[in-house]
């Protein structure tokens, strides 16, 4: 693999086809993808397309922010981060100082003042987001002159100021092209160039969805939902850390070696003799069928850990099977 250093970049460029590359950022730790042929010049052709879809959809997405204050978003965002806080706290006390427990009463605080920060929070966005437009006016013209920096600006700063929207969530694959048409469009509401975002925010934020051959139930799907639970519950699983990291990592690479689309993937699951496919797919999809099973234990493992915890969290005076919770998960990594 070869590496070359640009700007402050590190570029990794991907055998065998070295138009394939990801470009690291040290300061933030991110990394971006770049198509084949995704070139600089073809960056400066985009800014020139951000420039101008910039100023048009300003006026669009300072009527979302308030669309979106006004549907009590964010008291739900509020209320969901302060229960999750509420919880940690109460889980660590339950292992350390059970005499000491944060009551429903600190619920009931946490939860106001969360409310309370974050609505002050999106107002803030939308007082402030005619700025945020000209920063992004701004990072795409010294993106003529900066290309992989101004990439950078611009994720960070739309990233900063979207909105939580969960209006799209496909179960059916493949998409109508009306669907797909709108999911590409409802989703300039947060990125005028979700392509500019890093890989680790395409997974946090599951920006896969907006593909026509996304499914939910794919082994992409399954490993990014068992990560991101694992990763918000994380004071949960913490005395298995080691192990599921090892674990996610290993399911990472296989999913990788697997060159099978989403929506092929979601088909020969369906029908593994389906004509449609050749025998080669066929069966390299065999060959991954109990691996994908494997996943869909583990995702099962995952999520009745946490409402396990959940449960015994509000109620540690009712019975708690979490010991053998824990041991039965434990046999899934």
């Amino acid at each position: 693999m070869k590496v070359a250093k640009s700007c402050g970049f590190n570029t990794r460029f991907l055998e065998p086809d070295e138009g394939k590359r990801i470009v690291l950022d040290p300061k933030s730790g991110y990394s971006y993808g770049f198509l084949d042929g995704d070139d600089d010049c073809l960056l400066r052709e985009k800014y020139t397309w951000i420039l101008i879809a910039n100023v048009l959809v300003t006026p669009f997405r300072m009527l979302s922010r308030v669309g979106y204050l006004l549907s009590g978003n964010s008291i739900k965002n509020g209320y969901e981060q302060a229960l999750l806080e509420w919880e940690k706290a109460r889980y660590t006390s339950l292992k350390e100082n059970p005499d000491s427990l944060p009551s429903h009463y600190n619920l009931y605080a946490r939860v106001a003042l969360a409310c309370s920060w974050q609505t002050t929070k999106d107002i803030a966005k939308i007082v402030t987001y005619p700025l945020a437009a000209i920063a992004i006016e701004f990072s795409a013209i010294l993106g003529y002159l900066f290309p992989l920096h101004a990439r950078v600006w611009i994720s960070d700063i739309e990233r900063l100021y979207s909105i939580d929207i969960d209006i799209l969530k496909y179960t059916e694959i493949p998409m109508t092209n009306l669907a797909l048409w709108g999911a590409h469009h409802l989703n300039l509401v947060n990125f005028t160039a979700f392509c500019f975002q890093p890989r680790a925010v395409w997974d946090e934020m599951n920006l896969h969805r907006l593909w026509g051959s996304y499914s939910p139930d794919t082994m992409r799907s399954r490993y990014l939902t068992i990560v991101n639970m694992t990763q918000k519950y994380d004071f949960i699983f913490e005395s298995v850390k080691d192990s599921l990291t090892d674990k996610l990592d290993l399911i990472k690479s296989e999913i990788q070696k697997t060159k099978i689309s989403d929506v092929d993937e979601f088909y020969l699951h369906r029908n593994p003799e389906n004509p449609d496919y050749s025998k080669r797919q066929r069966s390299r999809f065999s060959k991954k069928a109990p691996f994908r099973e494997e996943i869909s234990d583990l995702l099962g493992a995952t999520k009745l850990l946490v409402d396990l915890h959940k449960n015994y969290i509000a109620n540690p005076e009712g019975p708690s099977p979490l010991e053998s919770a824990m041991n039965y998960f434990k046999t899934k990594l």
